[in-house]
């Protein structure tokens, strides 16, 4: 009775649980999807002329290709500079500068709304320098590329080094005989790293693409943002999602992009290989390109940290707004802690079978949510809700849903992360001796995996708390978070009054940062140095 019991139990834990919370996963990824692409194919049956919403035309085909142009540009100039940027951060392996190589990850968590909020007040303050007011709206598209640039510039950066740090040195070793050091950068490492300037290249053109909350704050109207205003004026979600058609269909195909980079990426690496770093020989324009990309990194965290810092100081009602911003303050925290408890246990069986898939189709199904406009989750989670009798319409299950649809799949990749720097053994090691089903998960398995767990509840938690798009659409009735807060005043230009809560959610997200880098920074498994750990700790000289 024992034996059976004891089987019944390790198919529950091994076969039945990962599986139910894969299924969850998909009910709340792709869910509000098939919600409002029912509710599209009821409007197409009653009226042929609303497919005519899927094609771009006067206004919408204008805007279309302005976002397309902007995110481009966002995407090609941050790889290029974060790419130049992790050239150089490649080479600090040892010394003091070693301290730094990693350090501005931990600006990748601050949300796109408080790079908009340094360089509003930057901007305020340059104009009443001149005389000019409204620079920053005269100027709306330039500002809104500028700001999601150096928004996105940190999380390019990372991408490019982490593909630097794992490129194989033999090669390099190999061309630096034959073809000199300026050769061999442009024939050998090039190539090798174009996986990563690719996956970078692509996700930075996902995220401006389908963001709106940076443009909107500059008076500059997206495609992205007509989504949202089309619900708004039509309460319908199938005219949202026909709007959302053309925008999707490029997405879907930059994701398709991504997910093979992203794959060669991962898999590429050997986890127990050391990470070495070739101080290759540069000319002095290359050299001069390296400190120039390091010093726009540099400068734009410096311009963030300073004017949310002034903006603090000077502000003439932040104590009395963090007073009034208290319940926003709970809200953000209690929602954001749930979200992020809940993208754990998700996350882990979608990462175990991204681990060993080698189609790529757990890929594509893990990513996808990636490619799917905020305002579009936020939409569909409403469909879906109101398919289900409306019971969970205006609850707080709503935009938890939300939150798991858009960052489970970011928890997912780090715990992959994680998984590929633990050797299988270790594993397989415990699934022999282990007394019991769930002994192997309590002594082992989160013993090995906590690193990754803690940075991906902490970089799921900071990114839920910065989340704009989806949960603006959902929150309950009198609920509201910091960020709609802030983005509320800031939209209308009161970002004095939001000084406060702009610098305090920067101090938060650096710190979340912090944590995320030191967990993925730390020794593995007792004595084992992966790939992505080593690394991230500066690499091993012969």
């Amino acid at each position: 009775m024992s034996g059976g019991g004891t089987r019944r139990t390790t198919a529950f834990a091994g076969r039945v649980l990962p599986a139910a919370l894969v299924g969850i996963f998909l009910l709340v990824a792709y869910g509000p999807l098939a919600a409002v692409a029912a509710d599209a194919c009821g409007l197409l049956s009653g009226s042929g002329a609303a497919a005519l919403l899927a094609i771009p035309t006067g206004r919408h085909l204008t805007l279309f290709l302005q976002s397309l142009l902007l995110a481009v540009a966002v995407a090609v100039a941050g790889t290029a500079t974060g790419w130049c940027a992790a050239t150089l951060f490649w080479r600090w392996t040892e010394g003091p500068l070693s301290l730094l190589r990693w350090s501005f990850l931990a600006f990748v968590l601050v949300p796109p709304y408080l790079w908009a909020q340094a360089w509003l007040g930057l901007a305020l303050v340059a104009g009443d320098a001149v005389g000019v007011t409204g620079i920053a709206f005269t100027w709306g598209w330039l500002f809104s590329f500028w700001v999601q640039y150096a928004s996105l510039l940190p999380l390019a950066t990372g991408i490019c080094l982490v593909g630097l740090c794992i490129t194989d040195t033999s090669a390099i070793e190999a061309a630096r005989l034959f073809l000199g050091d300026r050769r061999a950068r442009a024939r050998v490492v090039l190539p090798l790293t174009a996986p990563a300037a690719g996956a970078s290249a692509a996700l930075l053109f996902l995220l401006s693409i389908t963001d709106y909350s940076v443009p909107s704050l500059f008076s500059v109207n997206v495609y992205a943002l007509e989504i949202f205003a089309e619900y708004a004026a039509t309460n319908s979600a199938g005219r949202a999602f026909l709007l959302a058609c053309p925008l999707m269909a490029v997405t879907v195909a930059v994701m398709y992009l991504l997910q093979g980079r992203l794959r060669r990426l991962v898999h590429a690496a050997d986890p127990g290989a050391r990470s070495l770093a070739i101080p290759l020989t540069c000319s002095r324009a290359f050299s001069g390109v390296q400190w120039v990309s390091c010093v726009m990194l540099a400068g734009q965290c410096a311009v963030l940290m300073v004017m949310l810092a002034f903006g603090w100081v000077a502000g003439s009602h932040a104590g009395g707004f963090a007073g009034f911003a208290l319940p926003a303050m709970t809200t953000s925290v209690l929602l954001s802690c749930a979200a992020a408890l809940c993208a754990l246990p998700l996350a882990y069986p979608l990462a175990a079978r991204m681990n060993t898939d080698r189609t790529g189709v757990w890929w594509l199904v893990v990513l996808g949510p990636l490619a799917v406009p905020a305002a579009l989750v936020g939409v569909g989670t409403i469909g879906l809700a109101s398919g289900a009798a409306g019971v969970l319409y205006g609850t707080w299950v709503l935009p938890i849903a939300a939150l798991l649809a858009r960052f489970v799949p970011v928890a997912a990749l780090l715990l992959l992360v994680q998984l590929r720097r633990v050797p299988p053994l270790l594993f397989e090691a415990a699934s022999v001796f282990e007394p019991g089903p769930m002994d192997g998960w309590v002594r082992v398995r989160l013993f090995l995996l906590g690193p990754g767990i803690i940075a991906a509840g902490m970089v799921v938690f900071a990114l839920c708390a910065g989340e704009l798009g989806a949960t603006l659409l959902l929150l309950p009735p009198g609920a509201e978070t910091v960020t709609v807060l802030m983005y509320n005043y800031l939209h209308y230009g009161s970002s004095g009054d939001v000084a406060v809560l702009g610098a305090c959610m920067l101090l938060f997200m650096l710190g979340a940062g912090a944590v995320a880098l030191a967990m993925m920074r730390g020794k593995n498994g007792g004595h084992h140095r992966g790939t992505f750990g080593s690394c991230l700790r500066g690499g091993v000289r012969d």
